[in-house]
């Protein structure tokens, strides 16, 4: 290899393939990287607190993004937990209300189930529950929903902390 003068610049030659090829990679991670920048978003606002949250997305159409969630407030020597769903006409988008939503939140301290909570709704588009705190504890949850358009798709899914 020579060596290059100062100021001299190094021509790159780039094949039509490698263009083409460079282009195909492009198209296929430009949608992936726009779909997941939504995942950052959490649900619940655990300020001046940490948080941690675990999340679960299904599109089932072009018109429906739907999102659920199970999170974890923590900080010194207490947590509490939240778990819920929403349904948007894309993520980060307005709500779509569904025919029929239903949330499930359990919580356990030191190994006794001590939270356990259902709520349900008709042409809803958005549910949560929260656990009262609990501290100190040893703490684990666990959060499951489902969504349902009536006569064309339904969708449930399950999270767990320990």
């Amino acid at each position: 290899m020579s060596a290059m003068r100062p100021g001299s610049q190094r021509r790159l030659d780039v094949s039509p393939r490698q263009v083409v090829l460079f282009c195909a990679v492009l198209a296929v991670l430009a949608p992936i990287s726009f779909q997941l920048n939504h995942v950052t978003a959490l649900a619940f606002n655990c300020a001046p607190f940490s948080d941690f949250q675990k999340d679960s997305f299904y599109q089932p159409t072009g018109s429906y993004a739907l999102h659920g969630w199970l999170g974890n407030c923590y900080g010194g020597n207490f947590n509490y937990y939240y778990g819920g769903q929403d349904s948007r006409y894309s993520y980060g988008g307005s709500w779509h209300n569904v025919s029929y939503m239903s949330t499930h939140l359990r919580a356990w301290w030191n190994g006794v189930l001590q939270y356990d909570q259902t709520t349900y709704g008709y042409n809803t588009a958005y549910q949560q529950l929260v656990t009262p705190q609990c501290g100190p504890c040893s703490p684990k949850a666990d959060a499951s929903g489902y969504q349902l358009v009536t006569n064309q798709w339904s969708w449930s899914w399950y999270l767990v902390i320990p």
